[in-house]
Formats: structure tokens, sequence, C-alpha cells
């Protein structure tokens, strides 16, 4: 059984060490995992600019970022917007 992650999660985000716009590339499972990964940069001061999520058929759709906050505990959410080729 073959249990390597078929999707991707690319990102932007200005870093703290001040280097702007770094792209980031990291293999995914599935959308809730590509959140998990974007929140754990988010809580490291990382400033998500885009975000965009690759399927294992190679759709791609771009995320939209939000900032939500629960009980003074801030993350990021994120919604599909559209395919892209």
């Amino acid at each position: 059984m073959n249990t390597e992650p078929k999707e991707k999660v690319s990102f932007y985000a200005n870093c703290p060490d001040g280097t702007r716009n770094k792209l980031f590339n990291y293999r995914v499972y599935d959308m809730s995992h590509s959140m998990d990964i974007l929140n754990k940069f988010k809580a490291n001061k990382f400033e998500i600019k885009k975000a965009y999520h690759t399927f294992s058929n190679g759709k791609n759709i771009k995320l939209d970022i939000m900032v939500k906050s629960i009980d003074g505990n801030t993350s990021l959410t994120y919604s599909k917007t559209k395919h892209l080729k």
C-alpha cells in the first residue's frame, strides 16, 4: 500500500527573517493537511501571501486566505475560489 501524499500545497510567504515572497511547496494528503501546514507557518510568524492546492488529478485551485479568531486564538481559514489549469 502506497501512502505517500499525492496532492500539493504551494504558497508564497514573507518570512520572519525578512525574506519576501518566498515560494514553498509541500506534498499533502488533502485540503485539511494543506490548511494544517499553512497554519503552522502562520503560527511561526510567516505572512502567507498567496496559496494554491493541487489535487492528485492535476487540477489547481487558488485558496482565499482569511484570518479567523476563536477565543482570542487566530488561525487561517481558506476557501476554494476557482479551478486553474
